[in-house]
């Protein structure tokens, strides 16, 4: 109950609990409130209950991975991708250790059944995404990039990152039509414009590769590799001097 005074209230004396707090308070029972329920007996032979996270899950198997036992945390992942059937984040993970122990039979069925649960959850399929990249499994990425292409089109980072893996699978021209329809949804997305820059220098289009590395430069400043992008490219427009104050 706050006192009424004149001065700052917080300052003053006279704070009391109102009876609704009292009551919450109170160890005993509420009068009137009636007698509580009786507990629910709970059977010997009933099977317990375990609370799993996956947080966990995933620490240990990644600590797995780090200290070697690859088996272990094969068995681990595959426990996780049993228990969690139907979602993407469990099998990635179950790829990533396949692929680490050089199980690839193993790891291209996990792929397969990744890619045939078509989920719709975008951050799953992200997950899926970088692990695929990270291991340069271009065309089930490409797959996953198309279901998530689906779900959201035309958002610039996936119609990117969908760009990058046509070209990685020698699809130069289908990855830039990619590249610049990214740019059109947004015009700073970053890795449209360093991408699509170093696919023009590879066509010798100095001018215009030139215009788009700038712009991711300026769009990105602290990424490092899209500077040596336009170092080499001053560097062949005879610019060396432009080209050294990048690589520094």
């Amino acid at each position: 109950v706050v006192p009424e005074t004149d001065d700052n209230p917080l300052r003053a004396d006279g704070w009391t609990p109102t009876k609704a707090f009292a009551a919450w308070r109170d160890p005993n029972p509420v009068i009137g409130l009636g007698e509580p329920p009786a507990p629910t007996s709970i059977e010997d032979d009933a099977p317990d209950v375990q609370l799993l996270s996956d947080y966990r899950i995933e620490q240990e198997i990644v600590e797995l991975g780090a200290q070697g036992s690859f088996q272990l945390a094969r068995d681990r992942a595959t426990l996780w991708a049993q228990l969690r059937h139907g979602r993407v984040k469990p099998l990635s993970m179950l790829v990533r250790v396949l692929h680490a122990g050089e199980w690839h039979d193993e790891r291209d069925e996990a792929v397969r059944r990744m890619l045939d649960l078509g989920s719709h959850d975008l951050n799953e399929l992200e997950d899926a995404r970088v692990v695929l990249g990270e291991l340069e499994l271009w065309d089930a990425q490409l797959q996953i990039l198309d279901q998530m292409d689906h779900l959201a089109p035309g958002h610039s980072v996936i119609l990117a990152n969908r760009g990058v893996a046509k070209m990685q699978l020698g699809a130069a021209n289908d990855g830039a039509t990619d590249l610049e329809a990214a740019l059109e949804a947004d015009p700073d997305c970053g890795p449209a414009l360093a991408n699509l820059g170093l696919h023009r220098m590879r066509q010798d289009e100095y001018v215009a590769a030139r215009a788009l590395l700038e712009r991711a430069v300026e769009v990105a400043p602290k990424q490092a590799q899209v500077r040596v992008y336009l170092a080499a490219c001053k560097n062949n427009q005879g610019d060396r001097a432009g080209a050294m104050a990048e690589l520094e």
